[in-house]
């Protein structure tokens, strides 16, 4: 049998797998051109890879089949008609195989991509992520001379963080974001917001619930702070998420971004009182300079407070949230709003990091004498204490790290980020280790004049509060981390004073004393 006769047989073969086979009236019209292989369906990738190993299968077995065939020479056979039909089904095998190698790069194309989670991608732009994150603390919280009556004091535990969400990309150069949190068996929410992010544009559109643009601890996650709590700062004065929407600018040339936003009330007030808003904006600059990441920042914010309830509580745990303790609180003050003025340093070389922030709040005040009932004007509600003057409080911290394994903290767009583990457990290593200290300064008192609620001798006692703070930080991988952390604190006045020392001849918002914590925290995100 001749080599034309071998290929016409795989031909046919092939013919009868993907085709109907040709009727006699078939075989004497005019020879078509080879068909072009069709673009593969929109199926899942395990229908294009069953499709793929399917039509493999079909040419290997003809393949074999050729090779089988005996090779010694035959008497020449002239077909033209045959001979035609031979080139025409060779064209369709090989336009077969092409497909085949299409489908592949679109198999390739659409799988599934693995970090610490699956990353989906389709056509045209979407992608899809899924993200989460447990944290579970636990340790032990002083009572100072057993004088404050509470089950919240001593051992305790809590888990802190139980979210789960997901992030990725949309069409047209758009971004979404949105977790939630499981912890204490209520649902409550971290970032949930859409931003428009154009290629090779130096603006950002984020719209949404996320952190106004107030202080570098916000704005780092959680997953890469120092420390189990963000600084005292943070707490005290109310700087949590609100829905809003941000703008931010970037200049790379320079390392400087700027950020502003306005913004609502928390996503989960169903009340239909949301008239409070906030302004906030944030200026960064990123250098590399003096051998390493250096980080210098300014934010300013205006709150502007609801009026059905006007006023705000300013107030600070020691540290942690295993305990609800706050030993440095001011009561609720009467007030129509606040500015909050601030400023960020940081610095990072090499395994060695250093960071500082520092802020002023100058709260706006009601006088007494004010109506307290729709006094002011028609649906307007004082909500605390009338002060004589306006109070104005402070907060600063300084923090020292070093990475004992070598491990240099991460930083990216303007705040700090994941640090690449360089020996983990994964590659046979004992992981990171890292050991911070911080000194964490708060101070709610201030002499306001008059009487009335927590004033004392014209002093509105909300106390002072230094924290002290170790922590060693373990990571064994880039996503599993384990943080042990003390804390000594020392407070001066406050609501707990008198109760903790009630013999002490000094005046209640001079009188001193310490409260320690042992907290301990297993965390993985991805």
């Amino acid at each position: 049998m001749t080599r034309n006769w071998k290929v016409a047989l795989l031909a046919a073969t092939v013919m009868t797998a993907i085709s109907a086979p040709a009727t006699a009236a078939t075989r004497h019209k005019t020879v078509k051109k080879p068909v072009a292989a069709k673009t593969a369906p929109a199926a899942g990738t395990a229908a294009l890879r069953a499709q793929i190993e399917a039509q493999q299968a079909q040419i290997d077995a003809l393949t074999a089949r050729l090779n089988a065939m005996p090779t010694q020479p035959a008497a020449p056979v002239v077909d033209e008609e045959a001979a035609a039909n031979a080139e025409f089904l060779k064209a369709q095998v090989d336009a077969q195989q092409a497909q085949i190698e299409d489908l592949k790069k679109q198999t390739a194309a659409n799988a599934p991509t693995f970090g610490a989670a699956p990353t989906l991608k389709g056509s045209g732009g979407f992608s899809f992520k899924p993200t989460g994150e447990i944290q579970y603390d636990a340790g032990y919280v002083s009572n100072p001379n057993n004088a404050i009556n509470t089950g919240n004091l001593g051992f305790n535990n809590r888990s802190r963080r139980l979210l789960i969400g997901a992030q990725g990309d949309l069409p047209g150069d758009f971004k979404y974001s949105f977790q939630f949190n499981f912890s204490q068996a209520v649902v409550d929410y971290e970032d949930v917001t859409l931003s428009y992010e154009p290629k090779g544009k130096p603006y950002s559109i984020t719209i949404g619930y996320f952190y106004p643009y107030n202080t570098l601890e916000n704005l780092t996650s959680n997953r890469f702070t120092s420390f189990v709590e963000r600084a005292a700062m943070t707490d005290a004065f109310s700087e949590g998420r609100r829905l809003g929407i941000g703008l931010g600018l970037v200049n790379k040339t320079n390392d400087l971004r700027a950020n502003i936003g306005v913004f609502a009330n928390a996503i989960g007030n169903a009340n239909y009182d949301n008239n409070d808003y906030e302004i906030s904006g944030r200026v960064a600059w990123s250098p590399l300079a003096l051998g390493g990441q250096l980080h210098l920042a300014g934010a300013a914010q205006y709150r502007r407070f609801k009026t059905t309830s006007l006023g705000l509580q300013y107030r600070a745990r020691p540290y942690t949230q295993i305990t609800d303790q706050r030993f440095t609180d001011t009561g609720a003050i009467a007030s129509k709003s606040d500015q909050i003025y601030g400023v960020e340093l940081a610095g990072i070389w090499g395994p060695l990091h250093v960071a500082g922030e520092g802020q002023i709040v100058k709260n706006e005040g009601y006088r007494p004498g004010t109506a307290v009932n729709n006094g002011i004007q028609p649906g307007q509600i004082l909500n605390g204490a009338l002060l004589a003057s306006n109070p104005t409080f402070y907060s600063a911290y300084g923090e020292v790290g070093y990475w004992l394994t070598g491990e240099t903290r991460g930083y990216r767009n303007g705040k700090f980020d994941r640090t690449k583990i360089l020996n983990g457990f994964d590659k046979g290593g004992w992981g990171g280790f890292q050991v911070v200290g911080r000194v964490d300064y708060l101070n709610l008192r201030d002499t306001v004049g008059g009487t009335g609620a927590n004033v004392i001798n014209g002093v509105l006692n909300g106390g002072r509060q230094t924290g002290y703070l170790a922590a060693l930080n373990w990571w064994p991988i880039d996503y599993v981390r384990f943080t042990t952390q003390y804390t000594h604190t020392s407070v001066q006045g406050g609501p707990r004073a008198g109760a903790v020392l009630p013999l002490d001849s000094r005046p209640v918002y001079d009188r001193r004393y310490g409260v320690d914590a042992v907290v301990v925290r297993a965390q993985v995100d991805f």
